[in-house]
C-alpha cells in the first residue's frame, strides 16, 4: 500500500508556517531516475510520482571535472549511475568528501543491513558497520545532507555535524525535500517535500532550515526514525503525489526569464515511487 499525508505545520518558536506533502510506501517501491531536462511533473510523459533528486550544477561555471547539469552527489539505481558523476559525493566546491547518502541494498548483508543513511564519499572501499558494500549491491542510493535522525541533537550540535557536507545550505530558510525510513515493516519509506503553501509554483516565502526539518519529521512521524537525508531543496523542491485519486504536482516557483512569471526548474534526477 501507499499512503499520502499532507497538511500545514507551524514551525516551533518562529511564527512561520509551512505546507508539506508526503508519500509513504514500501522501500522496494522506490527507485532513483535520471529524468534529464525536465521537472518532476512533466518527466517521462507526465508518468512519474515522487520528489526531486540530488544536487546538480545549474551553470557552466563548475569545478573540474564537472559539467553543467552534472549531479554532485550520488545517484545510483540497480547498481548503475543515473547521471554523469553520480558515483561520488562532493563535500564542497573544492574537494570530494563524505556526504549524507540514503541507501537500500538489493539483498541484506550477512549482518542484516539493508537500508541505512551514512555520510560517505563513494562505494569504493566503503564499509558500513564493519561490512564492505560495493556499488553492485545497491538497489538505490541518493546523496544529500545527512539528517542524523535518531540522535538527540541541539541545533548547534547538528549544524556542527553537517557544516562540511552542507556547504551552507543547512542554514537557509527555504523549501525542502527529504527521504527517510520509518520503523515499520511495511510502508516504511517517506518521500517528503515542504513548501510555503498548498499550490503549484509557490515562491519561497517561508520554509525550514535543516535542523527545523529534523524537528518537523520527529513531531509528525515520531522519534523512532534512524535514517534520513535531505536532498536538493530551495528552488528545486518538487513533489508529484495523489489527492482524491488525482495526480497532484507542487513545484517551487523559481523566478526565471520572464519577470513576475514563476516557473519550475528542471531537476535532472528524481526519487520515484511506484504508485
Amino acid at each position: 500500500m501507499t499512503y499520502y499525508r499532507r497538511g500545514f505545520y507551524s514551525v516551533p518558536n518562529t511564527g512561520r508556517s509551512v505546507y508539506y506533502e508526503a508519500i509513504e510506501t514500501y522501500h522496494d517501491n522506490i527507485f532513483v531516475a535520471d529524468i534529464g531536462a525536465a521537472n518532476c511533473c512533466n518527466a517521462a510523459g507526465n508518468s512519474l510520482y515522487g520528489i526531486n533528486g540530488t544536487f546538480f550544477y545549474m551553470t557552466s561555471q563548475t569545478p573540474s571535472p564537472y559539467n553543467q547539469y552534472d549531479v554532485y552527489r550520488i545517484a545510483i539505481n540497480d547498481g548503475l549511475v543515473e547521471r554523469a558523476r553520480g558515483f561520488t559525493n562532493r563535500m564542497n566546491s573544492v574537494s570530494y568528501g563524505d556526504c549524507g547518502t540514503f541507501v537500500n541494498l538489493i539483498s541484506p548483508t550477512p549482518g542484516g543491513t539493508y537500508i541505512f543513511a551514512d555520510s560517505l564519499t563513494s562505494f569504493t572501499d566503503y564499509s558500513y558497520l564493519g561490512e564492505y558494500i560495493s556499488q553492485s549491491q545497491v538497489k538505490y542510493a541518493i546523496g544529500g545532507v545527512n539528517l542524523h535522525m535518531g540522535q538527540n541533537l541541539s541545533s548547534t550540535q547538528y549544524n556542527d555535524l553537517v557544516v562540511a557536507e552542507a556547504d551552507g545550505v543547512h542554514l537557509s530558510i527555504t523549501h525542502r525535500s527529504a527521504i527517510f525510513k520509518l520503523n515499520n515493516a511495511y510502508d516504511d519509506i517517506v518521500l517528503l517535500s515542504v513548501f510555503s503553501t498548498n499550490s503549484d509554483l509557490p515562491p519561497i516565502t517561508s520554509g525550514l532550515n535543516l535542523y527545523e526539518l529534523r524537528v518537523m519529521i520527529n513531531n509528525i512521524w515520531g522519534t523512532q526514525i534512524y535514517h534520513g537525508i535531505a536532498v536538493d531543496g530551495g528552488g528545486s523542491t518538487q513533489i508529484v503525489t495523489k489527492e482524491n485519486n488525482i495526480r497532484k504536482c507542487i513545484r517551487t516557483g523559481d523566478w526565471q526569464s520572464t519577470p513576475g512569471v514563476y516557473q519550475p526548474r528542471n531537476v535532472y534526477t528524481m526519487i520515484c515511487a511506484q504508485i
